[in-house]
């Protein structure tokens, strides 16, 4: 069924409060030059996190929050709901740790130019909720991994990339790596409803770029490069505007830019 959806701010809330920690390091060793590794670890608590309430939530709910109906039937059948409004409300915490990863190596060679390898991983332990107000559903569980109202919450993160200069010539390739997921249960799958987690696979793209420096005008630069080569379309179940950090349904992208200075 289909009802009229009202999108509404809540006066009622309550200011989020939260502590946070971070350690971190830096290894730059002598033996191996142009060498580094970074380590970061973080936990962040937030209490009273403000957090969307989505329609399809107060509808499972199958309670009397955010949801307008018609008088009763009159044998006592609840009234057929004419308006579902969807609003933000305060979750008792979230909760969410893990670590960052970035490794880097830059060489130089005498005729084949200057080369960089880096990677960069993120890493979710944990990303918990717990007790939303006015809800009776208790979300006290680890969503790392997941689907949440805002969003995928994938594990793992990468970015790996690799770059070669040489005079006024550039080219750079990187790989962009989002781990797989469990989306909603109960979702409609070829017209049956199913028990069970969908789970959404990994996406992997690959971006390459050429650039070249004009010394004699100003070095102005040209790129040219081709986003997600391999054309690869994300998951159906991640078309959705909190995902665009993610995922870009554009598939195969072309272009071409030119960087002028002016002085």
């Amino acid at each position: 069924d289909f009802y009229p959806l009202e999108q509404s701010g809540n006066p009622d809330l309550d200011p989020e409060e939260g502590t946070s920690w971070f350690a971190g390091l830096v290894w730059n060793p002598e033996f191996l030059p142009g060498f580094e590794l970074q380590l970061d670890f973080w936990d962040f608590a937030h209490e009273e996190r403000i957090t969307p309430l989505p329609a399809q939530y107060v509808l499972r709910e199958k309670g009397n929050f955010g949801i307008t109906r018609a008088p009763d039937e009159a044998d006592g059948t609840p009234g057929r709901i004419t308006l579902v409004q969807e609003t933000v409300v305060n979750a008792d915490e979230l909760h969410t740790r893990g670590f960052d990863t970035t490794l880097g190596y830059s060489w130089q060679t005498d005729h084949a130019g200057a080369f960089r390898a880096s990677l960069m991983h993120t890493y979710i332990s944990e990303w918990s909720i717990s007790d939303i107000s006015l809800l009776d559903t208790d979300f006290d569980e680890n969503l790392a991994g997941k689907y949440w109202w805002g969003g995928p919450l994938p594990r793992n993160r990468a970015n790996l990339g690799l770059s070669w200069d040489r005079g006024p010539h550039g080219a750079s390739a990187n790989i962009h790596y989002v781990d797989g997921f469990e989306s909603y249960e109960n979702e409609w799958v070829n017209g049956e409803m199913t028990d069970d987690y969908i789970q959404v696979s990994s996406y992997t793209t690959l971006d390459l770029q050429y650039s070249y420096r004009f010394a004699g005008l100003k070095n102005a630069v040209l790129r040219i490069g081709c986003n997600n080569v391999t054309d690869e379309d994300p998951n159906l179940a991640t078309y959705s505007p909190f995902n665009e950090p993610l995922y870009d349904p554009r598939g195969r992208f072309y272009y071409v830019r030119w960087r002028q200075p002016i002085r």
